[in-house]
């Protein structure tokens, strides 16, 4: 009856690695392919990638490099402040500008109505903070602040 019990307690802390560990972090920059080591923003999306809002524009991870995104890929402004996924897998981006972008189908398409979401805060930039959603009907919902 003891020898069971040693066997089942080696298998345990075999199983579970009762040993301590300590974590391993990696510490991402530039010289890695980030874009900006100002980062506002960060989500994992359904697909595994990890997103980076930053004062540079976005930054793509895999696990192992960065793709970047930025205004000659299509952003309207290369600060970006909040990132949200859809439910149809689209990433959207809200940018210090005002106006909003989404990446789908390995391009980034911008909302066809900045320019009326911009018109709304002529004397100061409009910046989405903290609410963001796009529902099954495509109707986008945002809480705005203007600085």
């Amino acid at each position: 009856m003891r020898f069971r019990f040693y066997i089942t307690l080696i298998f345990i802390f075999y199983v579970f690695n009762l040993q301590a560990h300590s974590p391993v972090f990696h510490h991402y920059t530039s010289d890695d392919g980030l874009l900006s080591s100002e980062v506002y923003f960060i989500i994992q999306d359904k697909k595994g990638y990890i997103w980076f809002a930053t004062d540079m524009g976005v930054s793509r991870f895999d696990g192992f490099h960065f793709e970047n995104f930025d205004i000659q890929k299509g952003l309207p402004s290369n600060t970006i402040f909040e990132i949200f996924e859809d439910y149809k897998g689209r990433i959207w981006f809200s940018s210090f500008s005002g106006e909003i972008s989404y990446y789908y189908n390995d391009s980034i398409v911008q909302y066809p109505h900045n320019d009326k979401l911009v018109a709304q805060f002529t004397e100061s930039p409009l910046v989405i903070k903290g609410s963001f959603f796009v529902d099954t009907t495509d109707k986008i919902t945002m809480g705005l602040f203007n600085q």
